[in-house]
């Protein structure tokens, strides 16, 4: 699976999007979703939909330790991460999104189907079951929590205490169930191979306008967790924190 760097333009346009999943934007032109898409990881790094089940995937895995940031680190402090994640990213190959027609597809209008070894799975339905069918606002004093594959978020800005619109969520009581990069994907549902491995603590104003439901299983994953997306994101009560950084096994 080739991963590429998203360049500056598309970064940018992505942090004006909102999320398919928890830190996974899926990006394609119109009307033509499927060998077409982009997998987006933390608005930053990128792969292509057709590379994402590779017959030679399973004799050739990812090396982990080619993942320096993704390791365990016992400071639970982000900035040891921070300086191989950059050199890393600036390896990659840059790949420059043309803007004319995209859009990110919302998880409602995308299902993952596997190819190529696998059973040809039954049609998709014209909507996702149980994604976030409930409304409502937050309470005052309330905590959540957020889980990114990288150590440099594009949807926190932790100087302007600022959280995106469309951006994902978990409530506190998530915590306990996620305590590593991986367990967050499954749980989460998330259409991405990668663990979440950076945890963040949020906390919105009372009566900041919310969705919420619990994650189906989706994208070969188990789901079973409780989201919270905030369609107009918000401005964070107090400072925000660095990142936990959580093993990924």
């Amino acid at each position: 699976m080739k991963l590429f760097r998203v360049n500056d333009k598309g970064q940018a346009w992505l942090s004006s999007q909102p999320e398919t999943a928890m830190g996974v934007q899926i990006v394609g032109t119109h009307g033509s979703f499927a060998d077409e898409s982009l997998f987006i990881l933390g608005g930053q790094v990128a792969f292509r939909f057709h590379d994402y089940f590779p017959a030679e995937l399973e004799d050739a895995p990812l090396d982990m330790n080619a993942l320096p940031w993704a390791q365990d680190n016992n400071s639970e402090d982000e900035t040891d991460s921070i300086q191989p994640f950059s050199a890393w990213l600036a390896e990659l190959e840059v790949l420059s999104l043309d803007l004319t027609d995209l859009q990110v597809i919302p998880r409602v209008e995308f299902t993952l189907f596997p190819t190529g070894p696998f059973t040809s799975p039954p049609q998709p339905g014209a909507w996702t079951y149980g994604h976030l069918p409930f409304a409502g606002t937050t309470g005052a004093n309330e905590v959540y929590y957020r889980w990114e594959p990288w150590p440099i978020s594009r949807r926190i800005n932790q100087s302007k205490r600022t959280i995106l619109s469309g951006t994902f969520t978990a409530p506190m009581s998530e915590v306990p169930f996620m305590p590593t990069g991986f367990s967050a994907v499954a749980r989460l549902a998330l259409p991405q191979l990668l663990p979440a491995c950076y945890r963040w603590e949020v906390r919105p104003p009372a009566n900041t306008p919310m969705r919420c439901g619990a994650s189906v299983p989706m994208f070969g994953q188990s789901g079973g967790g409780v989201e919270v997306a905030f369609p107009g994101g918000f401005k964070n009560v107090g400072p925000i924190a660095n990142p936990v950084v959580l093993p990924a096994l």
